[in-house]
């Protein structure tokens, strides 16, 4: 009882907080009844010694919450005729400098990569490469009426290729990088893919005793072969050093599906990098939502759709198609091809473009001659 009655901790504002056990009303009634109980069966002593912990808790307790909310109703015997069980949301607002009227407003926000693209001024199928604020090189293209942008130079800088991809608030981070101490004469491309989402992108951290990450999931294993599949039979023929890509999800808004960011993503990093890459892939996703078609649609907008189609390709082929769907006539599926490979080549064309302003040279020791034979 004693121990439970310390497990409270002041905050660097010397107010009283509960420990996470004790921060619900109706689970420290729970506790105050059975120390109460518990007294009957003790000697006299040890029962006022448990009832005085028991006070101490409760006096803690009321004073953690701090005149934020009244105490819950079931501790009041008779409620005065001006009692309010309400949070004082101004004062919560103001100790962590949020203005009155932001909270409100941002469920109402819309769609910040459209909002973007507005304020651009990119034309719908242009894109734009400039100077990033903070010395690194920018690319943005406007999709289907958002703003994607590409960044490179800000981070991991010792990789051959390295780029970060944002579509509103989520942000998709992709590197490449090759071995150059052995390269050994092999008759396949030495590619590796991984894909990693983590709790830290949407601002959480696991619960439970082992934090560290584990091994990737069943999703983020399909992931990175969608990336895999059109990029691998891309890369140019004699190529034998071990090439890594890596996607890794570090922002998310819970709007915008990074899977496909990360194939757009991973294929920008390997085209400015050292690995010959001469054509670009980019990945969209299309979706048939109350018979409209819709390129890289929201999380909401997927509740509702009966077709779910990924494309990956270049500026003038299809490389790869996958996806699901209800029943869908051909007409609407050949439809939806064509508008999903009208936004694959905007994009890839313009990594292309990016690459050939920006990209390093490819790194030769890592080509092996091919038989004259073949």
């Amino acid at each position: 009882t004693r121990s439970l009655a310390m497990a409270m901790a002041t905050d660097s504002h010397g107010r009283h907080r509960a420990a996470p056990a004790l921060r619900s009303g109706p689970a420290l009634m729970l506790f105050f009844a059975v120390t109460g109980a518990s007294s009957l069966l003790l000697s006299a002593p040890a029962a006022v010694r448990v009832a005085q912990s028991s006070a101490h808790a409760q006096q803690l307790f009321f004073a953690w919450r701090g005149g934020r909310s009244n105490p819950p109703r079931c501790c009041i015997d008779e409620l005065s005729d001006d009692f309010e069980d309400t949070l004082d949301v101004e004062e919560l607002l103001s100790d962590v400098g949020v203005e009155v009227g932001v909270a409100t407003a941002l469920s109402d926000e819309p769609d910040k990569a459209m909002t973007e693209a507005e304020l651009s001024g990119i034309a719908e199928g242009e894109w734009e490469m400039s100077d990033g604020e903070d010395g690194g090189k920018m690319l943005r293209v406007v999709v289907a009426g958002k703003l994607m942008k590409f960044e490179t130079g800000v981070m991991a800088r010792l990789a051959s290729g390295a780029v970060s991809v944002s579509v509103g608030e989520t942000v998709v981070f992709n590197t490449a990088c090759l071995d150059r101490n052995e390269v050994r004469a092999i008759d396949f491309a030495p590619l590796r893919v991984d894909y990693f989402e983590r709790s830290s992108s949407v601002g959480r951290t696991p619960g439970g005793y082992i934090k560290r990450d584990g091994r990737p999931s069943d999703a983020e294993t399909l992931v990175a072969r969608i990336i895999d599949r059109p990029i691998r039979p891309l890369i140019e023929a004699g190529w034998c050093a071990e090439t890594q890509l890596v996607s890794y999800v570090l922002a998310s808004d819970r709007q915008h599906i990074p899977d496909v960011m990360a194939v757009c993503g991973a294929s920008a990093a390997l085209a400015i990098s050292e690995v010959p890459f001469s054509k670009p892939v980019a990945g969209v996703r299309v979706a048939l939502i109350d018979d409209e078609l819709i390129v890289n649609p929201t999380n909401a907008q997927m509740e509702k759709a009966k077709l779910d189609l990924v494309i990956a390709g270049t500026s003038d082929a299809v490389m790869m198609v996958e996806g699901c769907a209800e029943f869908v006539p051909e007409d609407k599926v050949l439809e939806a091809l064509e508008l999903g490979m009208k936004a694959v080549s905007t994009i890839s064309s313009a990594i292309k473009a990016w690459a050939k302003a920006i990209g390093k040279p490819t790194y030769t020791a890592g080509l092996r001659e091919l038989p004259t034979t073949l």
